[in-house]
């Protein structure tokens, strides 16, 4: 029976261990093309559980995007369209002024996330796939994106308080 060296157990863990996360050891960091597998049984449990409350969450994220469509009023800020079934996953705002209105709201207590940091054409681990191929839309929502809280548990008092912060700004 052959063993293996440490060394070699090591990096096989490691390429084993990015490839299970979407190629990624650090968070948007894609050195090798993977896939997404970090479901555990207690996982699986939980979800289980909290999958009756899907279609009440889906309709108060719904809720809480109509809220942000019809009452953001900002000419920094573009509102993207979203399809008419869309559950809102995510609310993704664009602006040329990313770092101004994320400190705003880090000041602010407001969380916010930048979901889509790299356009698929510039992640390391794909760019030979794309060559010299220009995406401008996503270039643009990587560039400008912020994703807004759209938790289904929101009260109206934090919408009221986020869109008046954005609206101000």
């Amino acid at each position: 029976m052959q063993v293996l060296s440490p060394l070699i157990t090591r990096t096989l863990y490691n390429k084993i261990k990015n490839f299970r996360n979407l190629g990624s050891d650090i968070k948007f960091i894609h050195t090798q093309v993977g896939f997404n597998s970090r479901l555990d049984t207690i996982q699986a449990a939980i979800l289980l559980r909290k999958i009756k409350f899907l279609d009440a969450n889906n309709k108060k994220r719904k809720s809480i995007a109509k809220f942000y469509s019809e009452n953001l009023k900002n000419n920094k800020i573009t509102k993207l369209s979203y399809s008419k079934n869309c559950v809102y996953h995510q609310y993704v705002i664009l602006t040329k002024y990313r770092n101004k209105l994320t400190n705003l709201m880090k000041k602010n207590l407001i969380p916010f996330g930048f979901h889509y940091p790299s356009s698929i054409n510039q992640i390391d681990s794909l760019k030979s796939n794309f060559k010299k191929m220009k995406f401008p839309l996503s270039e643009k929502i990587a560039n400008e994106g912020i994703s807004l809280p759209i938790d289904p548990n929101l009260s109206k008092a934090n919408l009221i308080k986020i869109v008046r912060l954005l609206n101000s700004f």
